[in-house]
């Protein structure tokens, strides 16, 4: 019998699908987005229509120190929670000095 290592990729797979499923389903609110769109792209001017979910993952990865670059793969859960935290207190920071733009 073979060990569990070759079914750590599987779990963390379905883990990170489970993740991407439960943020579109809850669909990140305007405010959100926004905050998350100004942060990584380092500017004040938003687009009209809000990013993919995949797009959002990746970004909120970014601010968990997720490097992006093209042959690091998908981001795993650590960044991803990381991130979340981050864009998180953005937002509260955010709402704080902005209570009218935020969604």
């Amino acid at each position: 019998m073979k060990s569990g290592v070759p079914y750590f990729p599987m779990l963390f797979l379905n883990i990170l699908i489970c993740f991407n499923t439960l943020l579109s389903l809850r669909k990140i609110s305007q405010g959100e987005w926004q905050v998350l769109y100004c942060k990584i792209n380092s500017t004040l001017s938003l687009p009209k229509t809000p990013p993919t979910v995949s797009q959002a993952v990746t970004w909120i990865a970014q601010l968990g120190g997720f490097l992006a670059r093209r042959p690091d793969g998908e981001p795993g859960i650590t960044v991803i929670w990381r991130g979340w935290q981050r864009l998180q207190s953005f937002l509260d920071i955010w709402l704080l000095f902005n209570p009218s733009t935020c969604g």
